[in-house]
């Protein structure tokens, strides 16, 4: 049997005030849509890649929190810019209908904490967030689509303005950029084994003032990489008699955390490209 891990991640907290708002969003397809539509297309001009979601560096940081709006003035140094503008959420412009192919209507708007926006710069929002463990892997080589994220509302339903979130990610200080691939390896069997591989996953926290779901707080969508699109269960179900873990997480919206099923590389089970039905619960 294999064995399941649970990491736990401190909700982060605003002052912002957008614990409640109304009405209420519901997500319709038609961002999912935009966003697989500009996907596609650009895959099919790189070679059939998924786009990158990390940025070079001696840290490989994951896109989020780096701002992506493509107007210049945004990034402290033109190398900066010249890398945001690789990044999957700017690549796939101009392959969009709009720079706007991201954002979620009818959600609220979110300023990451830290961040200034300056009214006389243009502004993008984003509510879509790409699943990382994507970057860079031919869109092939994940054998079952049906069952994998690409994307989600991964830090809440709202649109973070002047970012494009990644969640998860994958964590890649040790190796160059180029490199950055998520591992089809087994499962490792002992803790020396797990730290064997470069490449880990990151799960990042949702926004505390931030609705998790889709009107009712226990589902969110998923776009999968097949092109459908999913309603899927946040919390814990466990079948009578099944240990199987069925919903993405163990805990969500509230008491202090925010929990993923993950195996011992922190990958997140319902996120990892090599995901089978076998390995894990459907979400549903």
């Amino acid at each position: 049997m294999k064995k399941l891990y649970a990491l736990v991640f401190p909700i982060v907290g605003i002052g912002l005030g957008l614990s409640a708002f109304a009405p209420k969003p519901k997500l319709s397809g038609s961002p999912y849509d935009r966003a697989y539509q500009a996907l596609t297309l650009y895959s099919s001009d790189c070679d059939d890649l998924y786009p990158r979601a990390v940025i070079d560096g001696s840290y490989n940081r994951p896109l989020f929190p780096y701002p992506v709006e493509t107007a210049s003035g945004w990034w402290a140094t033109p190398e900066r810019e010249a890398g945001a503008r690789s990044l999957w959420a700017n690549a796939m412009i101009p392959y969009a209908e709009s720079a706007a192919y991201l954002e979620l209507p009818g959600a609220p708007d979110f300023v990451r904490p830290g961040q200034t926006v300056d009214p006389t710069k243009p502004t993008r929002k984003a509510g879509v967030t790409y699943n990382g463990f994507l970057q860079s892997l031919n869109t092939a080589s994940v054998p079952h689509p049906e069952l994998v994220p690409l994307y989600w509302t991964g830090f809440g339903v709202g649109n973070l303005v002047n970012n494009g979130a990644v969640n998860p990610s994958l964590d890649c200080h040790t190796i160059a950029i180029g490199e950055c691939r998520y591992p089809f390896l087994p499962a490792p069997t002992t803790p020396a084994a797990a730290q064997t591989p470069s490449v880990r996953g990151i799960t990042f926290s949702h926004f505390s003032t931030l609705q998790l779901g889709e009107g009712d707080t226990d589902f969110t969508q998923f776009l999968m990489t097949d092109g459908s699109l999913k309603r899927v269960r946040l919390g814990l179900k466990v079948l009578p008699g099944d240990s199987t873990t069925k919903g993405i997480h163990t805990l969500f919206a509230g008491g202090g955390g925010v929990a993923l099923w993950t195996d011992a590389r922190s990958f997140a089970w319902h996120f990892r490209p090599d995901r089978a039905e076998y390995d894990f619960g459907s979400g549903d």
